[in-house]
């Protein structure tokens, strides 16, 4: 860019005739012009101008500079004043990823909302459960569930997974008054975790691992979820994820005062430290809104 700054000023001293015409043009010192036209001519490696303060002679080197820039300077400045406005507008289009449980079952009607909010942004979406390279696959912003294991990546904490036991209310088991009633149950296991119930008092902090009979394993949230409200066990779910249940009565919390363990929370990542242009700041403020949301109406909704 600096050697892009300094042939565009070699172009004004060609016009202007002179160093000391350029220089009264420029409010810049001739002695600074020569410099950088010196620089200049250090970083071609090549001599563009005989020097006289009063009369500009250009080599040959410097006539075909001038006859083959002439006009592609003011060009190349319109495309990168143009690239600025770009990424200063709320259009073009934004790469984000994020695992598919979380994406099809929570997101996606967010990211339909957004799309009907800002017509003139694209989204590209990726669903997927593993961790995308987001510098080689150029994603702007991912959400993960925690830990984060790259740290040169920013990582804004959303909602922490807090995960529990749920049943339907018309099963024997949704009043389960301790763990060890759990080893007589049907599990029905999301995907996240392994076949051994790890619970944690809420109080007390105290755990206990508690092995049910295995029912559903390795099972996607609506899967599990569905199942639990059938009757077919006990599920261990994401509290958020449990809202639309608990909502319509089709399940209830089982022993809520624990936690399932580990606790994982979800992240808004993106790889980036420096600028971030406005559609993507725009998504990530709306995501942040309706996280933000969610949180409220857990915390609204799920018995502790």
């Amino acid at each position: 860019m600096e050697t892009l700054d300094d042939v565009a000023l070699f172009l004004r001293v060609a016009e202007a005739g002179s160093f000391s015409a350029a220089a009264n043009q420029l409010n810049l010192s001739t002695s600074t012009i020569s410099r950088r036209i010196t620089q200049l001519e250090s970083a071609l490696d090549v001599r563009l101008v005989k020097r006289n303060t009063r009369q500009l002679t250009l080599s040959e080197a410097g006539h075909k500079l001038v006859s083959g820039l002439t006009g592609k300077i003011a060009d190349i400045q319109f495309l990168l004043a143009n690239l600025s406005e770009e990424d200063k507008a709320l259009a073009g289009s934004v790469h984000l990823t994020m695992p598919h449980f979380l994406g099809m079952e929570i997101v996606a009607p967010w990211l339909i909302e957004f799309m009907e909010l800002y017509p003139e942004i694209q989204l590209q979406v990726n669903f997927e459960n593993r961790n995308v390279d987001l510098v080689g696959s150029q994603v702007d912003l991912a959400l993960r569930i925690g830990p984060l294991a790259d740290s040169s990546f920013i990582g804004q904490k959303m909602i922490a997974t807090d995960m529990g036991l749920y049943a339907s209310p018309e099963t024997p088991w949704a009043n389960a008054q301790k763990p060890e009633y759990l080893t007589k149950i049907p599990g029905l296991f999301f995907h996240t975790q392994n076949t051994l119930w790890q619970l944690q008092h809420k109080q007390s902090l105290e755990t206990f691992s508690v092995q049910s009979p295995i029912r559903l394993s390795e099972g996607e949230g609506i899967f599990v979820g569905d199942a639990a409200a059938k009757g077919l066990g006990v599920a261990g779910l994401p509290n958020f994820f449990c809202l639309r249940y608990l909502e319509t009565g089709a399940l209830v919390r089982v022993l809520p005062e624990y936690r399932l363990l580990p606790v994982r929370d979800v992240y808004l990542v993106y790889p980036n430290r420096g600028l971030i242009n406005q559609r993507t700041r725009t998504l990530m403020d709306f995501l942040r809104s309706k996280f933000a949301d969610l949180v409220a109406e857990v915390e609204a909704c799920v018995p502790e």
